[in-house]
């Protein structure tokens, strides 16, 4: 799909730089699929939720595994 963005010259080239890439495109497609990348990343990680008060009794847990 082609379209026009305005992006500062300064961004686009650290862009190209940290990833290396060729072209404008590759840039930007690789830009956006870190994006991706880190919000599906947020999103797993949330779907665990907190474990703040979770307190494994290791020993039990070694048990039933042995047993098992």
């Amino acid at each position: 799909m082609r379209t026009s963005v305005n992006v500062s010259d300064d961004l686009l080239h650290q862009v190209m730089r940290e990833s290396r890439a060729k072209t404008i495109t590759q840039a930007i497609r690789e830009a956006l699929m870190a994006y991706l990348d880190l919000r599906r990343r947020k999103r797993l990680v949330q779907s665990f939720g907190s474990f703040e008060n979770w307190n494994p009794d290791i020993r039990k847990m070694r048990r039933s595994r042995d047993l098992g």
